[in-house]
């Protein structure tokens, strides 16, 4: 039932992805604006297929965790199973080391020579405790050190009847034992021969032949644990893992770390060589279900960021392909736009000069009057041709060059006289105003003069009726402001913004009106960030416009402009 529920879910998201893609793809056709195209082309081939695999990262939490916390309970499986086979298979080779040394093919008790080669073993391997022979003569049992004293002949005699009373209660094991032998299987009778607080021993018994000869070894379980299990243990951990031993009925461990953390294991197996004792792991400092959350809150945080750098990065792809866009439409505006700029001073020149040249004007003040225009419309396309050239200069000057420590006032009472001189529109009147103690500043001359000479332009150009054009030069904090007044049509304040960049020109019916290429304040705005300063606005439609050119006093390298 889960699984259909699932599968009806991801086929519900797949149709509802299918659906949004397509009206996105009917929807882009259906637009004119090309960037609103390319934003479209970027959502569906990029954008949709992030966000659907992160939507169904999300729906999918609880399933990707179960997912992880399964993996990782695999993992603790592999490990304790590891440390059990490893154990198994170290007792399987002392066996096979053993068994021909102990077991005599040419008569059920083994020789002293072999008794002595089976000391000798013992000692080898420190968690062996004794080793046994158990054929149809009796029992032998072969012990560390060789029995000395009655104490220790008493000792021995008791393991021995001890062995047989064993061996007698559980024959049908050990019947099923020696047939297992005999096909070649080898499984150990396992049984507790010493339980003590402070000790432990257990016997494991071996079917020598298949033919009833029974042979066997007592191990230390405290040593074999601490020199078999604890070095795998040791093998295997690299800080990530706490592993203990401990006996299955009782709260009793054998092996445990010194570690501050409460003694709640993740995953347990018996133990197969000392089957009353348990194997136990656990993550360090964390549990199953905590790696397992935080690893699925990880990925989903690496989606996230994954989505929101993909969403940034195409909102920054798209403002820069509108900008190119919106630039491109300018640079085909202001072809169009300069084209009829040009054409129409060099048509009057032409018209007035073809006039002049074939004597159709008689009086003296006509002519006059013809040479005037002909001046007047050489000046425009003067005035055009310099703005596209300096446009041009300065985007390729450095912000240094040519600096030197310059008069603001002598420039601008510079600039005003040749504008008196130029008078290409006529009837404007100035007004300077200047503060007292104004420093010197480090300043581009020629640039700054271009500047001060297209707000002066304008001002002129959109100044209104009465034409009076204040100048203003004062200090305001840390700036040198050079400021230009007109009383004339002013700018609209979501224009005040677009009016400086590049071949922009103001929708309003009256500046459309007007010669220009849409160049001059971009220029402006250029020259003032050469000079690490700013270019201002204060206006209000009808109520005419302020344009400041700001100079920091102190330069950005760090040199006052005094």
């Amino acid at each position: 039932m889960k699984k259909t529920d699932g599968r009806k879910g991801r086929a519900v998201h797949g149709s509802f992805l299918t659906f949004i893609f397509v009206l996105l793809v009917v929807f882009s056709f259906m637009i004119k604006p090309s960037s609103v195209k390319i934003m479209i082309v970027m959502i569906i081939a990029v954008m949709i297929p992030v966000i659907s695999y992160t939507v169904f990262q999300f729906l999918q939490q609880d399933r990707n965790e179960h997912l992880m916390k399964t993996i990782y309970e695999r993992q603790l499986n592999s490990i304790l199973f590891s440390v059990n086979q490893d154990s198994w298979n170290q007792m399987l080779s002392w066996v096979s080391e053993l068994q021909p040394l102990i077991i005599s093919r040419s008569g059920p008790m083994p020789d002293e020579s072999r008794i002595r080669r089976a000391r000798r073993f013992i000692v080898e391997h420190p968690p062996l405790h004794a080793v046994f022979l158990n054929g149809p003569s009796g029992c032998r049992f072969v012990y560390r050190t060789a029995v000395s004293n009655a104490r220790d002949s008493a000792a021995a005699q008791g393991d021995s009847l001890r062995l047989a009373a064993l061996v007698q209660a559980r024959s049908a094991e050990i019947g099923q034992m020696i047939q297992n032998a005999r096909a070649g299987y080898m499984r150990p009778l396992i049984a507790p021969w010493q339980r003590s607080h402070e000790n432990r021993k257990t016997l494991l018994v071996f079917s020598g032949d298949g033919n009833g000869v029974l042979f066997g070894i007592i191990l230390n379980d405290i040593r074999f644990i601490d020199e078999i299990v604890a070095r795998k243990f040791g093998e295997m951990n690299e800080g990530n893992f706490i592993f203990a031993v401990k006996e299955k009925e009782r709260d009793v461990f054998w092996y445990l770390p010194d570690t501050d953390e409460a003694r709640t294991f993740e995953k347990r197996e018996s133990f197969w060589v000392l089957p009353d004792l348990e194997l136990l792991v656990k993550m360090a400092g964390t549990t199953l279900d905590e790696l397992a959350g935080r690893r699925n809150r990880q990925n989903l945080i690496i989606l996230l960021l994954v989505n929101g750098m993909l969403i940034a990065g195409v909102v920054v792809i798209w403002r820069a392909i509108s900008k190119e866009i919106r630039l491109a439409q300018m640079k085909t505006d202001f072809v169009a736009n300069v084209s009829h700029e040009l054409r129409t001073p060099l048509a009057l020149i032409r018209m007035h000069a073809e006039t002049l040249e074939l004597g159709r004007v008689k009086s003296r003040g006509k002519m006059l009057q013809y040479y005037r225009t002909i001046l007047r419309e050489s000046e425009r396309l003067g005035g055009l041709i310099d703005n596209i050239l300096d446009f041009s200069r300065l985007e390729y000057r450095n912000e240094n060059d040519a600096m030197e420590s310059g008069d603001l006032e002598s420039l601008v009472r510079e600039v005003m006289d040749l504008h008196r001189l130029r008078r290409s529109e006529g009837g404007a009147k100035f007004k300077l105003e200047v503060q007292a103690g104004m420093p010197r500043i480090r300043m581009n001359r020629e640039s700054v003069r271009i500047a001060l000479l297209n707000l002066v332009d304008n001002a002129v150009k959109f100044g209104g009726g009465g034409k009076v054009i204040r100048i203003g030069l004062q200090r305001h904090k840390a700036d040198a402001v050079v400021s230009v007044t007109d009383s004339g049509i002013g700018v609209p304040e979501s224009e005040q913004k677009k009016i400086f960049e590049k071949f922009y020109r103001s929708a309003d019916g009256f500046a459309q009106n007007k010669s220009g290429s849409g160049l001059g304040l971009a220029i402006v705005s250029h020259i003032m960030r050469l000079h690490g300063g700013r270019v201002t606005i204060r206006s209000k439609p009808g109520q005419g416009s302020t344009f400041s050119l700001h100079f920091p006093l102190r330069n950005p390298g760090g040199m006052t402009g005094v």
